[in-house]
């Protein structure tokens, strides 16, 4: 009898003790607070409409991040990231980075990733009693906040430098070492027939001194 006791009073202590770590964690998650980061994707306007571009979020020193960290576009476009919850206040790092892929022409993005830093700070009148601001900069996240330019946007350019096309004329016939000439096509002075016609006109002035002496 006793033994049913103590494994009954076990067992209430245990569901106790579960309860008041699930009203604990579910307090938290009300009381925190949710931001996104997204980056935009600008390129050249003669870039072809199905190239991808990929942005990679990365997380530092374990800040929280959301379940897909890897997004694409095609061209251009705006690529988010899913909300992130924050349940304590702190400074939280992340990196963006656009992969560099292989596309044939494309020119991507050299600068570099970009650093980003949630900003949770209590705040008695926010929602949740937190308040977030997300900023960032191009470089490493161990740079002082306070010293770098911070864009107002995320944005990767990306450009796309196909060649032209250059067209040659061969001059047929002509001088080899010349190129690109123009064919004259009113051209009314042709040798060989000049020739033709003086040989001609010399059979003809042989032919009729021979008659003559003959008569």
């Amino acid at each position: 009898m006793r033994l049913c006791r103590r494994k009954m009073r076990t067992a209430l202590l245990i569901a106790a003790v579960l309860t008041l770590l699930l009203s604990m964690s579910v307090s938290a998650a009300e009381n925190g607070v949710s931001t996104h980061i997204e980056a935009q994707i600008i390129s050249s306007e003669n870039m072809p409409a199905d190239i991808p571009f990929t942005v990679v979020l990365g997380a530092v020193d374990q800040a929280p991040l959301p379940a897909v960290t890897e997004k694409t576009v095609k061209k251009s476009g705006t690529v988010v990231f899913d909300d992130i919850v924050f349940t304590e206040a702190g400074d939280y790092y992340y990196t963006l980075t656009q992969k560099t892929g292989k596309e044939k022409y494309v020119q991507y993005d050299s600068e570099g990733p970009y650093a980003v830093i949630v900003r949770v700070t209590n705040d008695p009148k926010a929602p949740g009693g937190l308040a977030v601001a997300v900023s960032g900069w191009r470089g490493k996240p161990d740079q002082d906040p306070g010293k770098v330019t911070k864009p107002d946007s995320f944005t990767f350019r990306n450009k796309y430098n196909k060649p032209t096309k250059t067209v040659t004329h061969t001059n047929h016939g002509g001088n080899p070492g010349k190129k690109g000439s123009t064919v004259k096509t009113g051209d009314t002075q042709n040798p060989g027939l000049w020739l033709l016609l003086a040989c001609g006109a010399a059979a003809g002035i042989l032919v009729m001194a021979g008659m003559k002496r003959r008569s």
